[in-house]
Order: structure tokens, then C-alpha cells, then sequence
């Protein structure tokens, strides 16, 4: 019965991860950004980043493992965060151990060349938030 389990379990997880978009697997610098809103909207493109010492880094590896690293959540280091990702169609979802809890990040991705474009919408439509990310050589 334990082999069955494992068997089985080995499957899903192959299966899982050969669904998985190949092309997002690397390192992608975050390059520009805008959060829309009906009060109005932000943004910040990369020169502003590198003017303000800022910088975001998605890893995505091929295993479905994930690290952000950025230091642009207003504490002045570098914080760094686990998790995984999963990818079907142009859904992206990233989910990422914060402490003791997991945050699930669904977006939206879009890939020309070597650039990556994710769109995350609140569940209540009162924000949309695009992320532009290149990537690393």
C-alpha cells in the first residue's frame, strides 16, 4: 500500500511540474510597476528603481521552488521569501510561506522574449497591480 501512495504521489507531482511553463524558469529583475485604482494610480520604472536603490528579483525554479528577494516593503534590507509556483495556460501562481502563514499570489503572465509581465487583480476589483520583469542572462 506505501508503494501505491508513493507511486501515485510521484505522478502528481511529475505531472505537475511538466504542466509547469518552461520559459518562466530563471531569474527575472523587476523593471517597472503600476497599481491602478479608482483613487487614482502609481507607478515606478526602472530608472526610478535604480535612482532609489531598489530592486525586486522573482527566482523560478524548475522543481516549482520560488524565492522573491527585494527590498521595496519599506524596511530598508533585503527580505527574502520562499514558496512555490504553478502555471496553466496564463495563470500564474505563486505562493509564499511569510512567517508562519502562505500567501497565494494568482496573476495573470504574459512572456515577450525575455520579458515577463504579471497582473494581479484584488478580489474586489478595487485594484490592479502589473509588475514588468526581465530577464537575467
Amino acid at each position: 500500500m506505501k508503494t501505491l501512495i508513493l507511486v501515485v504521489l510521484c505522478l502528481t507531482t511529475f505531472s505537475t511540474i511538466k504542466g509547469q511553463d518552461k520559459k518562466l524558469v530563471g531569474t527575472w529583475n523587476l523593471t517597472s510597476w503600476s497599481n491602478i485604482s479608482s483613487a487614482g494610480s502609481a507607478n515606478m520604472t526602472e530608472a526610478q528603481m535604480k535612482a532609489e536603490n531598489q530592486s525586486t528579483l522573482y527566482i523560478f525554479l524548475e522543481d516549482g521552488k520560488f524565492r522573491v528577494t527585494s527590498n521595496m516593503a519599506g524596511s530598508g534590507t533585503m527580505d527574502t521569501y520562499d514558496g512555490t509556483w504553478k502555471s496553466s495556460e496564463n495563470k500564474l501562481i505563486i505562493t509564499l510561506k511569510i512567517g508562519e502563514q502562505t500567501a497565494d499570489l494568482d496573476n495573470t503572465y504574459e512572456l515577450k522574449n525575455d520579458t515577463l509581465i504579471l497582473t494581479r487583480v484584488a478580489p474586489d476589483n478595487s485594484i490592479k497591480i502589473v509588475n514588468t520583469f526581465s530577464k537575467k542572462k
